[in-house]
This record gives structure tokens, C-alpha cells and sequence, in this order.
């Protein structure tokens, strides 16, 4: 239901920077609350199993196979989380459900309409040239899944500054991909 308060005639006007500002992640939420997960649920360390963090949120864990772009999505009605395996890699089918769980943990599917993208930091899978997704929202459940897998606390707990040749062997260590990795370690300064 509309308020007086969604009408665009009450609305005050906005710069191009307010609008970009209010559109943008919610970066330190999607984190907080990927941490607060893992320490609800007891999680110590990498490799985190995102399907049995699905599971305890009562969520359906759903594999399917098929020709197609989407690599993930969440079901809110059904509660499932449907993870693409089809020419998909582990860690690839990890961070898509990272990444709807984020949705479902975000409470994403209180909006009105949801984006059609299902993107990854890499883009649309197999699209190289599409590095970032398209919404807000995307963004957010990306943030969400990048610290699920590589929280903060557990990098802290690396050595610093991290040595060249180590990003494939961290990558492999937290069961994410190179640009996961990359991301985190460039997000606390730990390059």
C-alpha cells in the first residue's frame, strides 16, 4: 500500500550524488550480518559449509542442472535456495548460495520487485566483461557472500602484509574464488 509519503509530488528533490548515495549497497549491513551468522552458528573458520547454513535458516538447499545464465536464485515463496551446477565450479556454486542466502538473510524479498540478475563479483557467468551487477541489491548479496566465506576476523588472523603468491593459495585455503580473495584482502587493507 502507497503512502501520501511515496507520491513523487512530496518528494524533495535530489542531486545526482543524493540519489546515487541512496542507492547504494548496504555494505556494512551485508557484512555485520554475514558475521553475526557465522557466529550464531558457531562458525570458527573457512571453508564455511554454506548449504548446512542454508539449512538451518530453513531454507531448501536446491541443485539443478541446466543450460542457462543464472547461476543462482532464491525462491522466497518455496524458501529454496536453487544453485545452477551445470558448468559451474564448486566454489562457484558455493558463492552463488552465499549469495541468495545474503538475499533471504537481507530480507530482499520484502521488496516489490527484485532484480533479474543473478551476478557474481566476476559478472554474468562466463561474460568476463560484466564485472559488476547491476543493482543495489546484487552488490549487497555479493558483500554478504564475500564476508560469509572470508570474514575480516579471519584474515586478521593472517600474517601481514600478505606475500605475492599467496592469493591463489588463501583462495583455495577458504574454498573461494581468486577475485573473492582479491576483494576481501583489497576491502581490509591487507594488500
Amino acid at each position: 500500500m502507497r503512502s501520501a509519503w511515496d507520491d513523487d509530488r512530496y518528494a524533495p528533490e535530489a542531486d545526482a550524488a543524493e540519489r546515487q548515495a541512496a542507492a547504494a549497497p548496504r555494505g556494512k549491513l551485508a557484512r555485520g550480518l554475514a558475521r553475526k551468522l557465522l557466529q550464531q552458528r558457531s562458525v570458527r573458520g573457512p571453508i564455511v559449509d554454506v548449504r548446512a547454513l542454508i539449512e538451518v535458516e530453513r531454507l531448501t538447499y536446491v541443485e539443478v542442472a541446466v543450460d542457462s545464465r543464472l547461476s543462482g536464485q532464491l525462491v522466497y515463496a518455496s524458501r529454496e535456495v536453487i544453485v545452477n551446477t551445470k558448468n559451474r565450479s564448486a566454489v562457484r556454486q558455493r558463492f552463488s548460495a552465499a549469495h541468495e542466502l545474503g538475499h533471504w538473510v537481507l530480507r530482499h524479498y520484502e521488496r516489490e520487485t527484485l532484480p533479474d540478475d543473478t551476478l557474481g563479483f566476476d559478472g554474468e557467468y562466463g561474460d568476463p566483461e560484466a564485472v559488476q551487477p547491476r543493482s543495489a541489491i546484487e552488490r549487497e548479496a555479493n558483500m554478504f557472500a564475500a564476508e560469509l566465506q572470508v570474514t575480516e576476523a579471519w584474515l586478521r588472523e593472517l600474517r601481514q602484509p600478505i606475500k605475492p603468491g599467496t592469493l591463489d593459495v588463501l583462495a583455495r585455503d577458504f574454498g573461494v574464488s581468486r577475485e573473492t580473495m582479491l576483494l576481501q584482502l583489497m576491502e581490509y587493507k591487507l594488500l
